[in-house]
């Protein structure tokens, strides 16, 4: 079964481990495809989830600790990359459609529908 925890502050003892381990992180972005730039913060997260854990579930120490941050940190980021799929996406009604010859999206609005939409958000 699967327990969920609160990220509270490090221990002493987890901060030390937590920074003498901290090449997991970098050895992480080298095996993976992931931009280190772009997703470091959210791969730090699941990695404190993992010394939290790390410290908390003996059972794990069965595994060695970076197989283990290797999972918190791509759960992490994969869970970050599906809320990205979810999110509205913004497009601009300037936005060439497809292979059109350079038909915009504006292009293609009616100007009823136009007049609609512009009513709706308050103009």
């Amino acid at each position: 079964m699967r327990t969920y925890q609160k990220l509270t502050p490090l221990t002493q003892e987890e901060q030390r481990f937590a920074e003498e381990n901290h090449w997991v992180i970098d050895w992480f972005f080298r095996i993976s495809n992931y931009s280190l730039s772009e997703y470091y913060d959210v791969a730090a997260i699941g990695y404190l989830k993992a010394v939290k854990s790390w410290h908390a579930r003996n059972e794990l120490h069965e595994y060695s600790f970076s197989t283990i941050a290797k999972q918190a940190m791509r759960a992490y980021i994969g869970n970050e990359l599906k809320k990205a799929d979810r999110r509205i996406k913004t497009i601009s009604l300037d936005a060439v459609v497809g292979e059109s010859d350079g038909m915009t999206l504006m292009d293609m609005v009616t100007y009823d529908s136009y007049l609609n939409c512009y009513s709706l958000c308050g103009g």
